[in-house]
């Protein structure tokens, strides 16, 4: 079964069933514009319209989590209207002010209600080693966590093996969504990344064997308003040793486990058969063992 669902951007956009065998198709990547908004690289099922992060069809995504907001032009911008000034030149006085007089109030009557205050003139003061300085206009962003380390055993399921990056803006310039990739490409044979607004989603490709394996995360901004950050990842995958049958070689009919066990049992039971024909061929040289 598919269900439907409806989304501002797309109208009604259809979501997977589980017993759905998806059939992708590759969407690339679209670069946002002033007015429009565009989207990263993903794949799309023709048959329930789920979208995923990486042609296997394992990390599925949401339309928050692909699309690119449009920016905007700012020169587009109007500049607001000086309030000091007012909107129309011909325009009367306004009744509420007093009409100049003819002649000048005397400066020095203290008494004269109309003659206004000159604001005192205020020094320039540097501000103080305990005193707070106002930082300039500035992008920057940070990770949590700085570095991923993944364990899981052969077997395992990738969509119980991941990690989400989140980015945090920390400059005074407010930033909103992030990219991720990878620092090396081939890096996609052993993992698979994916980014949506401020959160990056990291794991691994299914059925890798035992051993470890490394890649570079890389936070990007799509207009490189601050330096990419890195976030390396491991992920080791331990060998399901439970579940192992013995292995037979085909140059040796001795059973084997894979770790040399099955040989040393055999190499025991080979000498203590020895030990017993070296006993018998004594007893038989005393004569208590007769033919």
């Amino acid at each position: 079964a598919t269900f439907f669902a409806l989304m501002p951007q797309l109208g009604t956009v259809a979501f997977a069933a589980d017993d759905c065998e998806h059939q992708l198709t590759h969407e690339e990547f679209v670069e946002p514009t002033e007015t429009d908004d565009g989207h990263i690289e993903y794949w799309e099922c023709v048959k329930c319209g789920a979208m995923f992060g990486d042609a296997n069809g394992e990390s599925e995504l949401t339309w928050e989590r692909i699309v690119l907001p449009a920016f905007g032009n700012p020169d587009d911008l109007e500049e607001p209207d000086d309030p000091d000034l007012p909107d129309d030149p011909d325009e009367p006085d306004d009744p509420d002010e007093p009409d100049d007089p003819d002649e000048p109030d005397d400066p020095d009557d203290p008494d004269d209600p109309d003659d206004p205050e000159e604001p005192e003139e205020q020094e320039d003061i540097e501000p103080g080693p305990d005193e707070p300085v106002i930082a300039p206009l500035a992008y920057a962003v940070s990770v949590d966590p700085e570095s991923v380390e993944l364990t899981a055993v052969e077997g395992y399921d990738p969509e119980d093996v991941y990690q989400d990056i989140v980015a945090t803006s920390e400059g005074t310039e407010e930033i909103d969504f992030i990219m991720a990739g990878f620092k090396d490409t081939s890096s996609q044979e052993q993992f698979s990344v994916s980014a949506g607004n401020m959160t990056a989603t990291v794991s691994p490709v299914a059925g890798l064997p035992a051993g470890t394996y490394t890649c570079t995360i890389v936070i990007d901004d799509f207009y490189d308003r601050y330096e990419p950050i890195e976030v390396p990842v491991t992920f080791t995958v331990l060998a399901d040793e439970g579940g192992a049958a013995p292995v037979i070689s085909p140059k040796d009919d001795s059973p084997k486990t894979g770790d040399g066990s099955g040989m040393m049992l055999y190499q025991i039971l080979a000498a203590g058969s020895l030990g017993v024909l070296v006993l018998m061929n004594r007893f038989r040289k005393s004569g208590k063992v007769s033919r």
